[in-house]
């Protein structure tokens, strides 16, 4: 399995202008389609959330510098590893 980020695929402007251009061009049966590959986009099954990872992480209490300091440590590998991701 091969983890992707379904809104930026849904943003992509190639998909995009490819199911218009194509629903305009073959009418009503690719308009449907491509309504029917966003919403199953949508209900796609996640299988991680990064978000809610790193705000339930942000969210723990830390005691000392050095919990402190792994907080932040885990915070900026999260972030190393989604920053091109999410932008």
């Amino acid at each position: 399995m091969r983890l992707i980020d379904a809104d930026a695929l849904k943003k992509d402007d190639e998909l995009t202008e490819w199911l218009s251009r194509d629903a305009i061009r073959t009418g009503k049966m690719l308009k449907r389609f491509s309504e029917l590959f966003i919403k199953k986009i949508d209900n796609a099954p996640t299988v991680c959330d990064i978000e809610q990872i790193r705000a339930e992480i942000l969210s723990l209490h830390v005691s000392n510098y050095s919990d402190y300091a792994m907080k932040i440590a885990v915070i900026d590998i999260i972030d190393k590893y989604t920053k091109g991701e999410s932008e």
